[in-house]
Order: structure tokens, then sequence, then C-alpha cells
């Protein structure tokens, strides 16, 4: 299953308004303690996700996973929409999506345990243990990925978040994909769904990074890449025709 496409196996987030959601079917996906909170929180009546988030945002709840992530030592990625709004992209997005490496004893319930013990995440349930769903400050969608047997990628790089700092205090970085490894698994993705979003990032990652920027190893992409993940991709998707045909031939 590709990495960056997780809306399609993730539960989704909880429609609004809150409170004539939670009386809507699907609702009993939501746990009771997950519903008690929600209930809680003020105002109780109404809560709205917006369909794009300001980078401030993201970055907020970037570092709220991240601590969640380092206090349990589970070695993480990000990826997907944010990274890409990092890198250039101006097409917005709503959500963090994170890689955890799996732990090989309890690995799907510990990284669940992880963020359900943290009150600024509530956690979805779900019909996969590839994945969780959850939402960070009522704000921000978060898709937390899990790949087992040691396929968690080895080439990371660090990217800086947030606005910049007044002089002498340091930004923070946060461990992402390379541009190689995103374009790979966006691939796999356009192979998967059909969403004029995969379009819009695959042709930004290739005019801007690999042909602008050189920050692609096309020849890389080839190899990881089967024909089949090419052939799908390129039935869904006519449009990435020419970002295709440069992969085969690198």
């Amino acid at each position: 299953m590709p990495l960056v496409c997780p809306h399609h196996f993730l539960s989704p987030p909880t429609p609004f308004p809150l409170k004539a959601s939670l009386e809507q079917p699907g609702s009993e996906s939501i746990e009771p303690d997950a519903r008690a909170r929600l209930l809680r929180f003020t105002p109780a009546s109404f809560y709205s996700m917006a369909l794009v988030v300001d980078n401030s945002t993201l970055a907020q709840a970037a570092l709220a996973v991240h601590d969640v992530l380092e206090r349990n030592s589970l070695a993480h990625v990000f990826l997907g929409g944010f990274e890409l709004a990092l890198l250039g992209n101006t097409r917005g997005t709503k959500d963090i999506d994170v890689e955890v490496a799996k732990p090989f004893i309890r690995g799907f319930q510990k990284v669940r345990e992880a963020f359900e013990a943290d009150e600024a995440f509530l956690v979805f349930n779900g019909t996969t243990e590839e994945g969780i769903r959850a939402i960070w400050g009522r704000a921000v969608g978060v898709d937390i990925l899990m790949r087992g047997g040691g396929r968690f990628p080895r080439s990371t790089m660090n990217l800086t978040i947030g606005p910049p700092l007044p002089f002498g205090r340091t930004q923070p970085t946060l461990p992402f994909l390379t541009p190689t490894h995103l374009l790979i698994e966006k691939v796999r993705c356009a192979g998967e769904r059909l969403k004029v979003v995969d379009v819009i990032d695959i042709l930004f990652i290739y005019d801007t990074l690999a042909v602008r920027n050189s920050r692609i190893d096309l020849s890389k992409v080839r190899r990881r890449l089967t024909e089949d993940e090419i052939a799908r991709a390129r039935s869904n998707h006519p449009e990435i025709g020419r970002v295709l045909d440069a992969i085969a031939v690198a």
C-alpha cells in the first residue's frame, strides 16, 4: 500500500456540527472517552475543520506529534501535504502525515496508546492496523502510518518549520522524507486513487524539485517503482505522463 495516500483506509475525521455528528451513523467509531472529551470542548455545539489549515497551525500540530513520538522513543518521519507546503507547493492541506517505525511487539497498540495518553489528541477507531486517524487541537487531522517488516525509510532530511524566530533563537526542525522518496510514494499513490491532488503534487515535485532544483534522483525512482505501479499511475492520471516518461528513461 502506498505510504502517502492514507485517507482511503483510515477513519475520516468526525463531520460537524459536533453535537449532531455524534448522533449520526458511523459515530460509534468514536470511543466513549473521546466522545466525552469532545463534548467538553468549548464551544460545545460546533466544531469545524477547515478545508485548508495555515502552515503555522500545521507546524504546531507537527511539533505536538513529534513530541508524543519522541517521548515514547518511536522513530518517525513526516511527509505528504505539509512537507510539500514547506518545499513551496501552494495547494494547501489540512492534515499532518507521519510514518512511524512500527515496533515488533505490540506495535500498533504502543503507537495508539501513545496518542490516546495525550489530551491534545482525539483518536478514532479504524479498520486496519496499518494506520491511525487522530485530530489535534480541534483543527488538524493527523494520519499516523505504520509499515512493518523493516520497511521504514532509510533516507530522511530535516526541514525547518514555523515562522522566523528572533535573533539568537533556533527554529525547530523535523525529519521528512527526501524529495526522491516523496516522488516514489506519490507515484504509487497516484496508481491507487483518482484524486487531482496527486497530479498537482507530482507535477510540483518534478518541475520544481527535479528539473529546476535537481534534488531528485530519477534513476532511483525508476529502480524503486515497478512497471505495474507506473502503468496504474499513467492509467489513472494521463496528465503526469511526461513525468512518468522521464522516470522511464532515467
